[in-house]
């Protein structure tokens, strides 16, 4: 990846953790200025989001979210405040018309005589109330930038088929993870260690879940469990019972804390 020699802000509804990294690259590569505008998703997302950077500047935005579904949108309060303190060279955004702030900051770039540039997944089908309404101001927010970055080479095709120019469109194949750095662990071509997963494992999993009596059962994976237990010199069985269809079954074994410590998994 290149240097940029200007001052560049991202803009973003959330910072999902695992993306923080791609953003302390992309800072890494902007050493005049990069800060990234994020703020935070509702509650029942579940997003577990970054709540700083090691390179470039986090800033925090006041998210609004309004309604549901495909009738979700979003306001972001003090993107133009942002970018009037940042004074960006270059910004980019969200390519989702779902976010009411993002024509304001467009507007102040361009006014400011700035690039902007989206990305996105795409280009998808709209369809449901207002689908003109919802259409039209997705056309305008795309006639706004002057390039789009896609996730993949589908939705590069889906905004070349809304009229945005081919050669203003961009593909970055969506990874999340950094390249590794430095030579890779060598591997033997043979593995001849011990299983993944110890037997023990293997058997009490096996014993949760198998439909045959508990006594066979037991019968044929008693032998396994204890040979799988070397460091152990303990292993309880739950003489409780059960009760099923009117008959009394022994309930299944249960291994002390002291066993447990000692598997090796």
């Amino acid at each position: 990846m290149e240097s940029y020699s200007g001052k560049v802000v991202i803009q973003q509804r959330v910072l999902p953790s695992y993306r923080a990294s791609l953003f302390e690259e992309i800072a890494d590569r902007c050493p005049n200025g990069f800060s990234l505008f994020v703020g935070e998703p509702r509650e029942e997302e579940a997003i577990k989001t970054a709540t700083s950077l090691t390179s470039g500047r986090l800033v925090k935005a006041d998210n609004q979210h309004f309604f549901r579904g495909k009738y979700y949108f979003c306001k972001q309060k003090g993107f133009v405040e942002m970018l009037e303190d940042f004074q960006p060279d270059a910004l980019i955004i969200e390519a989702n018309p779902r976010n009411i702030s993002t024509p304001s900051a467009i507007n102040w770039m361009h006014a400011h005589g700035k690039k902007v540039s989206g990305w996105g997944l795409g280009a998808p089908p709209i369809n449901g109330l207002f689908t003109n309404f919802r259409k039209n101001r997705r056309q305008k927010l795309y006639a706004s930038l002057d390039s789009i970055v896609s996730y993949s080479q589908r939705g590069a095709d889906e905004y070349r088929s809304m009229g945005f120019p081919k050669n203003k469109i961009f593909v970055a194949y969506n990874a999340a993870a950094p390249a590794p750095k430095g030579s890779l662990p060598k591997k033997p071509i043979q593995f001849n260690g011990p299983p993944a997963i110890s037997p023990t494992v293997m058997a009490l999993v096996f014993l949760s879940i198998c439909p045959m009596k508990f006594g066979a059962a037991l019968k044929v994976l008693l032998p396994v469990i204890i040979n799988s237990l070397p460091l152990c010199n303990e292993f309880v069985l739950n003489t409780n019972s059960r009760t099923s269809g009117g008959r009394s079954e022994p309930s299944p074994p249960s291994l002390n804390l002291k066993s447990i410590m000692n598997l090796s998994i």
